[in-house]
């Protein structure tokens, strides 16, 4: 196994398993509760946004996450929900471009980002699983709230 590959099932994986973890988990009483801001749902669905739109296949354009940037960039509460379902689905062809972006970058770690070259693909790895333990991090706050904290997703270390 490559490196990237290493990195990838260490870091971002795990991120992104406790992320669909609190989807699994989340009571729906509390899924689109809109009382302190941004429903549950749509704060995984911006934090996968983030993955959507910086893991974009190499060559193509920028293109905004599938609701737009309003609704993703939490600019804007939407009076209907995305169910679990569909976050979840959402979460693995994010998976699958994080997957293909990871294979793209092969042993190109430190290497310009095809195109935003003022970062490394480095960077652009290491924002993401920031970007997600945040909101895990929220998330799990308002999950452990009403009773259901998530559990810690370990890391395979080979």
């Amino acid at each position: 196994m490559d490196v990237i590959r290493l990195i990838q099932n260490r870091h971002y994986v795990p991120s992104l398993e406790m992320l669909t973890r609190i989807v699994e988990l989340c009571p729906d009483d509390l899924w689109d509760d809109k009382s302190q801001g941004p429903p549950l749902w749509q704060i995984v669905y911006h934090t996968l946004a983030g993955s959507w739109v910086w893991f974009r296949p190499v060559g193509s354009p920028f293109q905004e996450p599938p609701l737009g940037e309003e609704i993703a960039e939490l600019k804007t509460v939407p009076a209907e929900c995305l169910s679990k379902e569909e976050v979840l689905l959402f979460a693995e062809e994010v998976r699958e471009r994080a997957d293909s972006f990871f294979a793209a970058v092969g042993g190109k770690l430190t290497e310009p980002c095809w195109f935003i070259n003022k970062v490394t693909n480095m960077d652009i790895v290491l924002c993401q699983v920031r970007h997600i333990q945040h909101h895990v991090g929220y998330l799990n706050r308002l999950m452990s709230e009403v009773g259901i904290p998530v559990p810690w997703q370990e890391a395979t270390i080979e």
